[in-house]
């Protein structure tokens, strides 16, 4: 595994998670969104995103809810409150991290 790969599946519990939070979604439409708004840039495929799901799910972060999408029915994941929680908790330790981050490039600079 690449350095992308490896830092995308560190993505992937936030990514799907905010994807959720929108909307109750399935595997498939979370990835084609991912995609979508960054651009190509991160591309997780659904098959990939499945075990979070379930890791997601077993921790009741989100539920599982059917709705017809296409004249099918689908299993779709809905947000709980633990799962808000949880995006919030990620999404802070993400900028967190980010920001460290910048500090640390813009101080290597300086010594350069």
């Amino acid at each position: 595994m690449d350095a992308h790969e490896h830092m995308q599946r560190a993505l992937a519990e936030l990514l799907t998670l905010s994807c959720i939070n929108e909307e109750a979604s399935f595997s498939y439409y979370i990835s084609k969104l991912i995609n979508a708004r960054t651009e190509g840039a991160i591309h997780i495929p659904a098959s990939c995103i499945i075990p979070h799901l379930y890791h997601l799910l077993e921790n009741g972060q989100i539920k599982e809810i059917q709705r017809e999408i296409n004249g099918r029915i689908r299993t779709c994941y809905a947000i709980t409150p633990a799962g808000q929680e949880r995006l919030a908790d990620l999404t802070q330790a993400y900028t967190d991290t980010h920001q460290a981050f910048l500090v640390f490039l813009e101080k290597q600079k300086q010594t350069q």
